[in-house]
């Protein structure tokens, strides 16, 4: 089921909440970036401008081999899809770190801080992640060019509109493609491009093998934010705000909000973190493997008896308290896909 407005749910029971602000039709212009080095997407450095990712990935679907043709006809059946290239991870070292935010008792309340972000530590084993969103070219490229997105014509903006089944299906064909171990196993017709490559792959039942699964999956709630803090404990990567606002400059310099933009970008458009991951906070929220429930407590169906995934992140339509490290997302349901919600790939490293 897709959903091209913004959704806003209430979970009082569970006293998390979700806020949104509409877009506001003026634009902060980019960080200058240094220039390419050129060569393959697999071998490019952090500092890629978007047009140079679009063209990268571009130069290897070109490139791609008459061997990828038999992976592509035995996915989709057609053999006509093109090649597909993830591009390169980036390399995450698993530790122990506190996740979530903190409240008052902490010292300091962070500002625009949620009930439901109770600080806690987590450890995290290596793995590795994708340093841009995934994108409407890669989409198109692994779903018979199929584009559900409701940015379309934007090849190196992130790819948005699909909903978390047709996500982790993704995450299968691209572990097929490379011979790796899929991490999903589906019930119902949903496994074939054809099928998920709309965007909506109303799955019966998933199950997933564990993050130690060797092929690409979704991040777990807790890779995505060791991986956006990259070592920092602030509420953004780039700093803390002394007061609250929706506009906040530490936010919109890493992130397209609701402030500076009224649609997507192309990916790499604002400041990376010191791991050279792009987009964290924001351009369109991202979905995580896991099930929405409070810290430490047990995963439980949403208040309307489905499962209620959880989405990390800000987007083109947050204000910048939704582009913090700790803020979750959620009032989602896997089978349901909206606008400003896209993905990124990991793997167990």
């Amino acid at each position: 089921m897709r959903f091209t407005a913004w959704k806003i749910v209430a979970m009082v029971a569970l006293t998390g909440s979700v806020a949104a602000c509409d877009g506001l039709n003026k634009e902060t212009p980019p960080l200058p970036a240094p220039p390419d080095t050129g060569g393959d997407a697999a071998t490019d450095t952090a500092t890629d401008t978007a047009t140079d990712i679009a063209t990268d990935i571009a130069t290897d679907i070109a490139a791609d081999t008459a061997a990828d043709t038999t992976v592509d006809a035995e996915v989709d059946g057609s053999g006509a899809a093109p090649a597909f290239l993830l591009g390169r991870m980036v390399d995450v070292s698993g530790a122990t770190f506190t996740m979530g935010s903190p409240d008052i008792a902490a010292g300091a309340r962070e500002i625009g801080r949620d009930q439901d972000e109770a600080q806690h530590e987590v450890t995290v084993a290596n793995f590795a992640i994708m340093p841009y969103e995934v994108t409407q070219l890669q989409w198109r490229a692994s779903s018979g060019n199929q584009n559900p997105s409701d940015h379309a014509a934007c090849d190196d903006c992130p790819m948005d509109s699909v909903d978390w089944y047709a996500a982790a299906a993704f995450a299968n064909w691209v572990s097929r493609r490379e011979g790796l171990q899929e991490c999903y196993g589906f019930s119902g017709d949903c496994e074939g491009a054809a099928v998920w490559g709309d965007g909506d792959a109303e799955c019966g039942s998933v199950t997933f093998l564990g993050s130690s699964c060797a092929g690409y999956r979704l991040p777990t709630e807790a890779e995505w934010e060791f991986a956006y803090r990259a070592g920092t404990a602030t509420a953004y990567y780039t700093g803390t705000p002394t007061a609250a606002d929706d506009c906040e400059p530490l936010a919109t310099r890493m992130a397209w909000l609701g402030c500076n933009t009224d649609e997507t970008k192309p990916v790499g458009g604002r400041e990376a973190n010191s791991l050279g991951l792009f987009d964290m906070g924001g351009n369109v929220q991202e979905w995580v493997n896991d099930t929405y429930a409070l810290y430490n407590a047990p995963a439980v169906p949403a208040f309307w008896g489905a499962v209620d995934k959880v989405y990390r992140g800000g987007s083109f339509r947050s204000t910048a308290k939704l582009a913090r490290a700790a803020n979750r997302g959620f009032g989602v349901l896997m089978g349901d896909s909206l606008n400003d919600i896209g993905f990124r790939l990991a793997r167990a490293r």
